[in-house]
């Protein structure tokens, strides 16, 4: 796992520069394709770890999380019918224990 910090804080993009509040540190997880999936599921889970460990508040993953980016096969049928639940899908469970974990255990 390697960590790469932003150098600091970027100034706002809006006119508005009164600071109404601390700023939002978020993480980003990218990761490489584990066949294995409870690899897969716990390199993940090392990831938001790492970033909340960092202060991150939000952490963003990779669209296609548990799934192997098909970038080498053609399209077929409608591909959103293949596409999991947001709030019930196997993606979200995952991710929502890890965060739970992460709150309980305070990372």
């Amino acid at each position: 796992m390697r960590l790469i910090l932003a150098p600091g804080i970027a100034e706002p993009l809006t006119r508005i520069t009164d600071q109404v509040g601390p700023p939002l540190r978020v993480g980003l997880v990218q990761h490489r394709w584990h066949a294995d999936e409870a690899e897969l599921r716990a390199e993940l889970a090392e990831g938001i770890r790492v970033a909340a460990a960092q202060g991150a508040r939000v952490v963003f993953l990779p669209e296609l999380t548990l799934r192997k980016y098909p970038g080498n096969a053609r399209a077929e049928g409608v591909p959103k019918r293949g596409a999991e639940d947001l709030l019930t899908g196997p993606t979200f469970a995952s991710i929502h224990r890890s965060a739970w974990l992460i709150r309980v255990t305070g990372v």
